[in-house]
């Protein structure tokens, strides 16, 4: 969960439901599949779909990124799509019941993909229903959601048995030279870089240690950059300690509170997927902080919550903090990170 921001529109021009266009030169038809004894024609409809996958690349956390598929007709006969079923809540089409597609020509599929609020791939499928066809068409979209810094695979692997220490690559996505400030509040140890005597880059490699950390293992090792527009980024720790016990079903356990000033409050959502027991109070024993409710909705099923965090007037740096969410007989408590800095500070000196 990262604070709310409007969604990009990445999207292709918009296409009427319904609407199809003809090409100059159709493609070859396909032959046509028997016919079973229930009237259906037993296989898949003659569609070819353009492009194969709809791959949106990078998109920023909880953003939406549009795109077209073009569902050609390879048959020798106009065809009827039925329906048109996403696989998932985060995925939007346009509305093509009872769309006729003739030979040789396609129908627009408009697909958007809303991005999930931490990094991570994000897959789903669009399933094409056509009359008078057993089988379904099923079509991929997928992204990979990353701030504007990356540090693949996105998360420390420490389970058991694994290595408690290793490497770690971050890079800017747009390839612009950037600083890390820290490393969960202590100097990166840099691999082939001198900060004092190289100047910065768009990549490094630096060490991490989980074995520092004792029994007290974070779940998540925070890097700091001076990124304005990606001052913190959470890298998930994978181990026994740090797996989310829910006790209310979220979109996402952990709270990306971002770059904070003293004294100045921002706003976060927390998404609940099962709004049974709705959110009712929130509270943090960091004296650094002060969180509070500021309402409930329900948004497509969902239950979204609104928080308000305000740092206090002396906090300052690297904040790591538990945030308690109430419901009237349940409580649990989620991990929250963000770096507060003085008004005018930027960078690494903030």
């Amino acid at each position: 969960m990262v604070p709310e921001r409007s969604a990009p529109n990445r999207g292709t021009r918009p296409v009427s439901p319904g609407t199809t266009a003809p090409v100059a030169t159709p493609p070859a038809p396909v032959a046509e599949p028997p016919v079973g004894d229930d009237g259906m024609v037993d296989g898949p409809p003659p569609i070819q779909a353009e492009p194969a996958v709809l791959d949106f690349g990078y998109i920023a956390p909880s953003a939406e990124s549009k795109g077209t598929f073009k569902l050609w007709n390879r048959g020798t006969k106009p065809i009827t799509v039925l329906a048109i079923q996403p696989s998932c809540k985060c995925t939007t089409t346009n509305d093509l019941a009872d769309t006729q597609i003739k030979p040789g020509e396609f129908a627009e599929l408009e697909a958007g993909l809303d991005g999930a609020p931490l990094p991570g791939p994000r897959k789903a499928n669009i399933k094409v229903l056509v009359d008078g066809y057993s089988r379904v068409i099923e079509l991929e979209i997928k992204a990979e959601v990353a701030y504007p810094l990356r540090a693949p695979p996105g998360y420390l692997n420490v389970v058991k048995g694994q290595e408690q220490k290793g490497r770690l690559f971050v890079e800017s996505i747009d390839k612009k030279p950037f600083r890390i400030c820290h490393v969960h509040g202590e100097p990166p140890e840099y691999i082939g870089f001198d900060p004092a005597l190289d100047a910065p880059r768009s990549q490094y490699l630096i060490r991490w240690d989980i074995t520092k950390y004792g029994d007290k293992i974070p779940p998540y090792w925070i890097i700091v950059s001076d990124r304005e527009d990606c001052p913190i980024l959470p890298i998930r720790v994978r181990h026994e300690s740090t797996i989310p016990r829910p006790v209310f079903r979220l979109k996402e356990y952990s709270v990306n509170l971002g770059a904070m000033e003293p004294g100045k409050p921002i706003e976060v959502v927390v998404d609940m997927e099962d709004p049974l027991e709705p959110i009712v109070a929130v509270a943090t024993d960091d004296a650094r902080l002060r969180a509070e409710l500021l309402s409930t909705e329900l948004d497509n099923g969902n239950l979204r919550a609104r928080i308000r965090v305000t740092p206090r007037p002396d906090a300052d740096g690297l904040v790591t903090l538990p945030l308690s969410i109430y419901s009237n007989s349940k409580e649990m408590t989620i991990p929250a990170f963000g770096i507060v800095r003085s008004s005018g500070k930027t960078g690494c000196d903030g």
